[in-house]
């Protein structure tokens, strides 16, 4: 499979801010062709979409709003009518609802598996090949089940940029075997680890 980046399109979800930001902006710097967000925070999406046209040109990035826990149907015939084939899918929406425990889990977990299986078999027949990225981010991931956990994390590792965590995923797609796990810290390269 070829790991550059360049002329590649690629879908991230929840990129309207953060690390899907970070991440969409990292990879339109790195030379992909084309950036797909997706994200259910409309405004915030059409912002960063205004933004990242003002910085790469009209034709590089297109902001979708989507709710990766229902409508996933519609967004792929989207994604397959108007941009024909996907390169990269980057599983990043997450979200805690402490108040509605199924949603979370709806969001975090279900629609990640869901997407992929979904885009995992279109990139599959469209391109000979496929990368898949799935992100976590612990501290607003599952508060009830990695609470202690979190805080441990908290009090032994400083707060880092969302780009560097952009600049790690792009590294990881040019690096990563398959089903392998890396991490990204503070402002060093990403690393593969043993889990």
């Amino acid at each position: 499979m070829n790991r550059e980046v360049k002329g590649k399109v690629v879908v991230v979800t929840g990129a309207a801010n953060g690390l899907g930001l970070a991440m969409v902006t990292s990879f339109l710097d790195q030379g992909v062709r084309f950036a797909i967000l997706l994200d259910m925070d409309e405004q915030k999406g059409k912002e960063s979409l205004a933004n990242l046209k003002q910085k790469f040109g009209n034709d590089r990035a297109v902001f979708y709003k989507c709710d990766v826990s229902k409508d996933l149907d519609k967004i792929f015939e989207t994604i397959k009518n108007n941009h024909k084939h996907i390169d990269i899918l980057v599983n990043n929406a997450g979200v805690l609802d402490e108040g509605n425990l199924k949603r979370t889990m709806d969001i975090n977990s279900i629609a990640v598996m869901e997407w992929t299986v979904k885009f995992y078999k279109y990139m599959s027949l469209a391109n000979g090949g496929t990368t898949h990225t799935n992100m976590a981010d612990y501290p607003n991931a599952w508060e009830d089940s990695v609470n202690e956990f979190v805080e441990d994390l908290k009090s032994n590792y400083d707060w880092q940029d969302p780009s560097a965590i952009g600049e790690g995923t792009v590294e990881i797609f040019r690096k990563a075997d398959s089903g392998s796990a890396w991490v990204v810290e503070g402002s060093r390269s990403a690393e593969k680890i043993k889990v």
